[in-house]
């Protein structure tokens, strides 16, 4: 499905996804990692998935992720991405901003999210590949108790709608998955993610 919403053929891409709270951004984000794992991928996050990855929890961390061989295919996973990278706290960018150029030469995709475009780093937000606008919509509203009862998880009447923007703000496709609860349990994000250290 990853395939059909943005190109990965060779080498990385960065993807920025981002939308009003509550709206299905680390459930997207998360399903992307999800499937590219399935194909081989060694994920990296800064907030816990339900299958197997590796946690980042400070610089160093992330750091690593450029020094392990080429060939492996990888993807880094950051949720709530403002707080690593904000475009008020430009001293401290400058670290992640050279890391995360370093991404590209060592074959590893990053997926992340933010609330507004504006809050993440310019110069980190000139090297992402596409940008993803993440809205929740509703298929229908339950017309009675008897059909509220008969939907057993909220989820199921709701779909989630992408629009995909490249580079230059162009919209290159809308999307609609509908299945959305097939990938509410990958993750949790009760434990807070935390800024680097």
């Amino acid at each position: 499905m990853i395939n059909k919403l943005v190109k990965i053929k060779r080498g990385s891409i960065d993807i920025l996804l981002f939308g009003k709270k509550n709206q299905g951004k680390t459930l997207i984000q998360t399903m992307f990692g999800y499937l590219l794992f399935k194909k081989g991928y060694e994920i990296f996050t800064n907030y816990n998935v339900n299958f197997p990855h590796t946690r980042i929890k400070t610089l160093q961390d992330l750091k690593n992720i450029t020094e392990l061989p080429y060939y492996k295919k990888k993807v880094f996973l950051g949720d709530d991405f403002e707080r690593w990278i904000n475009a008020r706290l430009t001293r401290k960018n400058i670290d992640i901003n050279s890391i995360t150029l370093d991404f590209g030469k060592s074959n590893c995709t990053t997926i992340v999210n933010c609330k507004r475009l504006l809050n993440i780093d310019i110069i980190y937000r000139m090297g992402v590949s596409y940008f993803i606008d993440v809205k929740l919509i509703k298929k229908f509203e339950p017309i009675n108790n008897l059909e509220k009862r008969m939907i057993n998880n909220y989820l199921n009447y709701y779909m989630i709608q992408l629009d995909i923007y490249d580079y230059y703000g162009d919209l290159v496709k809308t999307y609609i998955i509908n299945n959305i609860q097939n990938y509410v349990n990958l993750f949790e994000t009760i434990e807070k993610v935390k800024t680097y250290s």
